[in-house]
């Protein structure tokens, strides 16, 4: 297959949320791969730089967000868009601003994803409608592997996705698991009970403590709890209903590169559906996702070496950041369901203990008997 649009300078505009991003990765490895020679860029939130470190990808990362950046990178972003004549642009989201970006800056050939006729500024689309069909949804993996495809890439199908600790991640994650208080030799279990989409989100934090207390209890885990920054209150009340000890972090230790890492140590990770779970499919740990108010079809990835676990409700899926009802959707998700769908991953999988995790070596350290 011959690629569609030749081109010498290509620059590409990454997705907005920590999930999308790491669903992207495969298809970001199958456009270097095919446009082996180009420079390549890639246009990415700030906030979210630290998921692509140490990635191969790329020749150049510009810091553009229309919400984050201040007027002066904002201004750096636009002169470095400017001054590079890029000949072709691909966009991984739908949005106009990111569309109107490209456009601004005299980028010839732009290409994206588009709802209908939202496809303006864009010379080339990708109908997601299309795709979509008569299904009320599709997921991430599928469009971009849609995109690479219209591209005419080769390989376009193999879309896994995939995330690059570096030695230094590693280290802050070893230092951050022993000040905690964490056995080197026990397997770790990882939970993730926020989630910056909103409250709709999550899984009630007691919940996670008594299914927490049973892999303690019962299969000798250490159950670290993983927040962004701005929820300790969460990571309290989880807390608060364990009768064993959680593994904590001091606040605001843990950032989004040093949590690669975390996860990668992971024998089994617990977690709302939010974007450590797609670390977790990523790096190959076993994930239990709890899920709620979202359709599963948007986020499901073939590669994931998990679980997703989900109610049926009449009002779901509502896509609302805050449940103005009952919050039915995560309340039927019991303890029980959880912690059985945890024990059948860890019996399926032989997952390396953490002190062999990201070295190249197998253990046992997940497996439960």
């Amino acid at each position: 297959m011959a690629l569609r649009y030749p081109a010498e300078r290509i620059v590409v505009k990454a997705p907005n949320w920590v999930g999308d991003l790491v669903a992207a990765t495969g298809a970001f490895r199958c456009l270097r791969r095919n446009y082996e020679k180009a420079f390549l860029a890639l246009v990415v939130k700030p906030s979210l730089v630290p998921i692509i470190d140490n990635a191969p990808w790329f020749d150049k990362i510009i810091l553009w967000d229309r919400h984050e950046s201040p007027p002066s990178a904002s201004r750096d972003a636009r002169r470095a868009l400017r001054e590079a004549a890029f000949d072709l642009a691909v966009l991984f989201t739908h949005s106009f601003s990111s569309r109107w970006l490209m456009y601004r800056h005299g980028i010839p050939r732009r290409v994206g994803l588009a709802r209908n006729a939202r496809a303006r500024l864009l010379t080339d689309r990708v109908d997601i409608s299309r795709i979509r069909g008569d299904r009320r949804y599709v997921g991430k993996v599928e469009l971009y592997r849609a995109l690479c495809r219209h591209l005419g890439c080769r390989n376009a199908e193999d879309q896994r996705p995939e995330i690059h600790v570096g030695d230094l991640h590693r280290a802050r994650a070893e230092a951050l698991l022993r000040r905690a208080g964490a056995a080197p030799g026990r397997p770790l279990l990882g939970l993730v009970p926020g989630a910056a989409y909103g409250a709709s989100k999550r899984w009630p934090p007691d919940r996670f403590g008594a299914v927490a207390d049973r892999f303690v209890r019962e299969h000798g885990f250490d159950a670290a709890i993983f927040i962004s920054p701005d929820e300790e209150r969460i990571a309290d009340a989880v807390a608060g209903a364990m009768q064993t000890r959680p593994v904590r972090f001091p606040a605001g230790a843990v950032d989004l590169a040093v949590l690669k890492a975390l996860v990668e140590n992971c024998s089994l990770l617990i977690a709302n559906d939010t974007g450590p779970r797609h670390y977790a499919i990523a790096l190959g740990v076993p994930v239990v996702t709890l899920m709620g108010p979202t359709d599963p079809a948007v986020t499901e990835s073939p590669y994931e070496n998990g679980t997703v676990l989900r109610q049926d409700v009449p009002c779901g899926p509502c896509y609302k950041r805050e449940c103005p009802l009952d919050h039915e959707c995560m309340k039927r998700i019991t303890v029980e369901d959880v912690y059985e769908a945890g024990v059948a991953l860890c019996k399926e999988i032989r997952s390396p203990s953490r002190q062999t995790r990201g070295r190249g070596d197998t253990g046992t350290g997940g497996s439960l008997s």
